[in-house]
């Protein structure tokens, strides 16, 4: 869905059943009047203007191509841009499971570059991201980034990883790509030139409750605002300085050890102590509802630092969830920590807890302080290797804990497969998701065979 140059009708996509084809709608944003563009596709997938939106682009999806079509665009006092004049022509034909595999064309309304020239998309199955240059003859599809699994690497166009991407959106310069992913992360990719080489990935922000899926952008002298919005109905407003994304100068390739920093750290809520110096490069604004808002975001990659900035209460940007009529606190924080880390944590609160519930000292008075009762330990089932039934002996101590005596006798550890765990939780789907996503990951509701379960999903 886009908007006219004048601003009178919302031009949407269509999807049909098999018995029927799709159309272009225009929505009039003064009357509320509809007008149709039949096309000869049954499903209608992206839909893009060039910048000067005097041409239209959308995607028809077929059983063995990808069709990309266009229309001209006309802006006339009293006239609807498109009518049944209008015609969508065929620009390029992409054969499924061809050479390259594009997996899916999903573009957006800011998906092509300031001349007009190149259309990016990206896609959800390969997990790449692709470049069509519309000025060449063949139109074939150019690789701009993506190894092709599923992760969240930044580095260099080849070796970074994408989780799920949902939109693309080209920077005013053309230098620059934004990525909006399912796992909340906002990824910029930097160009060597405007439609030339990748010289970098990197993550710039992450919301760590739910994924990010529309992504806009509105440029404003020096500042450049990004919009994201959320499936829990949120939006999100970044605005950064773009002179700092000026990145044609091949200087401004990330550093190879930019891909184990952790994304940065946004939390609005929290006023920062920082006060913005003068060697400031971006300013990152996040507005939740109509509080001021500030947050501090540690730079992932030496070219980039950024700052925090208190700004004067705005608008509400930010939609209250449906599921929680409090006033939001957004967070998006660092979903990461190193499996090490962890280890050392619980073992820490296992020893702490033991010390404290499994005293076997004497009572005042004389006398035991703990009886002691033998309870049956059983291995689980699953992957894990059967043994025989054990038993462990067990203190029952004056504060009410049970606390084995001696050496620690744990069952066996059962294993299951991410296929497994994903086929539980319907594929990992955010309708699944129990309550509020915690610093160490979101956790879904799933099923294993008749046992309901809790899978706790960690990004990192």
């Amino acid at each position: 869905m886009d908007v006219t140059s004048s601003g009178s009708h919302l031009v949407v996509s269509t999807g049909a059943d098999a018995l029927a084809t799709s159309s272009v709608a225009l929505l009039s944003t003064s009357d509320d009047s509809r007008v149709s563009i039949p096309t000869t596709e049954h499903w209608l997938a992206s839909l893009a203007f060039n910048p000067n939106r005097s041409r239209v682009y959308t995607v028809g999806v077929s059983s063995n191509y990808f069709q990309l079509y266009s229309a001209a665009m006309v802006e006339e006092a009293d006239a609807v841009p498109l009518g049944g004049e209008s015609v969508f022509e065929v620009v390029a034909s992409i054969p499924k499971h061809g050479i390259p595999d594009v997996g899916a064309i999903v573009s957006g309304p800011q998906s092509l570059d300031p001349e007009g020239n190149c259309l990016y998309f990206v896609n959800d199955d390969i997990l790449r991201l692709w470049g069509i240059d519309l000025s060449s003859l063949s139109k074939t599809p150019t690789f701009v980034a993506g190894a092709g699994g599923l992760g969240v690497e930044d580095g260099a166009a080849s070796m970074a990883s994408f989780y799920d991407p949902k939109a693309v959106a080209v920077t005013p310069d053309g230098c620059n790509l934004l990525v909006a992913q399912r796992n909340g992360y906002l990824r910029l990719i930097r160009l060597g030139t405007p439609c030339g080489p990748t010289l970098s990935v990197q993550t710039v922000a992450a919301y760590d409750t739910i994924g990010l899926y529309g992504l806009a952008l509105r440029a404003n002298g020096a500042s450049l605002h990004v919009y994201l919005g959320s499936t829990d109905e949120h939006v999100f407003e970044l605005e950064i300085d773009q002179l700092l994304m000026n990145t044609s100068s091949r200087e401004m390739m990330a550093s190879p050890s930019s891909s184990s920093q952790p994304p940065p750290v946004l939390d609005p809520g929290v006023p920062s102590s920082d006060s913005p110096g003068s060697d400031d490069l971006v300013n990152v604004v996040i507005s939740p509802v109509s509080f001021p808002s500030s947050l501090s975001l540690p730079a992932s990659d030496p070219s980039i630092v950024l700052s925090s900035s208190q700004v004067a209460p705005t608008a509400p940007l930010v939609k209250a969830s449906k599921r929680d009529p409090v006033q939001p606190v957004v967070l998006i924080v660092v979903p990461v920590l190193s499996a090490a880390a962890v280890g050392v944590i619980a073992c820490a609160l296992f020893l702490n807890f033991r010390s404290h519930c499994c005293r076997l000292k004497e009572p005042p008075g004389g006398g035991k302080g703990c009886a002691s009762i033998e309870v049956p330990m059983n291995s689980g089932g699953g992957s894990s290797v059967e043994r025989p039934t054990e038993t462990t002996v067990l203190s029952y101590s004056k504060d009410g804990c049970l606390c084995p005596e001696g050496d620690v006798q744990l069952p066996d550890v059962t294993e299951f497969t991410l296929a497994e765990l994903c086929e539980c939780t319907g594929d990992i789907h955010s309708r699944n998701i129990i309550g509020r996503a915690g610093a160490f990951g979101t956790v879904y509701r799933g099923k294993l065979g008749n046992q309901e379960v809790a899978v706790k999903i960690m990004h990192g």
